[in-house]
């Protein structure tokens, strides 16, 4: 009989540290687990930062920067319309990009110019619209001809002779956090 309560014994004991050593893992397990998920999350976090920066950097305001070497010039949007559209074309098809639908395309970014007093000089024939899959033509024609005429436009030979732009706003994904529009105008020369 004392054997048999020494054996029984002996298999609670055996039980008993099996339970503790398997609630040890499961516990390791858990706490691997929500380190894991945390670094992921900051992983994320770190890389809609890196993004939203390519369009972030013009997000300065017109009334803190004023001078014409703070805002931006067409070579400027024209880089970021060409990261843009590659970054678009990455996600989505042409067709789909073509086509555009916010709904269902969250990630997609859009550029939006406002060329006004100056539509005719760049070729373009509405005031604010999206250029975001604007053709190389397109945009060549806006850098070919985004500068001031010295003569007919009053500037002097050593005066900064580019058209500027500003950002006037940006728009989040409220669900991704990422970037989804941007608006440029251009700034009248006073």
């Amino acid at each position: 009989m004392e054997e048999n309560a020494s054996n029984a014994l002996m298999m609670a004991a055996s039980v008993l540290i099996g339970l503790i050593v398997l609630s040890a893992f499961v516990l390791l397990f858990v706490s691997f687990s929500n380190s894991s998920a945390r670094i992921e999350e900051r992983l994320a976090e770190t890389q809609i930062k890196e993004f939203n920066a390519h369009y972030e950097i013009y997000s300065f305001s017109e009334e803190e920067n004023g001078d014409a070497t703070s805002r931006v010039s067409i070579y400027d949007i024209v880089s970021l319309i060409n990261f843009t559209k590659q970054y678009n074309h990455d996600l989505y098809s042409k067709d789909e990009c073509e086509h555009y639908n916010q709904d269902s395309m969250p990630y997609y970014v859009e550029v939006y110019i406002d060329f006004a007093s100056i539509r005719n000089k760049v070729g373009v024939s509405s005031g604010f619209k999206p250029y975001q899959e604007a053709d190389k033509e397109t945009l060549n024609r806006f850098m070919r001809n985004a500068y001031f005429d010295h003569e007919s436009e009053g500037i002097g030979e050593n005066e900064d002779n580019i058209y500027r732009f500003y950002c006037t706003g940006i728009e989040y994904n409220d669900i991704t956090g990422r970037v989804v529009k941007i608006e440029f105008r251009y700034k009248e020369k006073s």
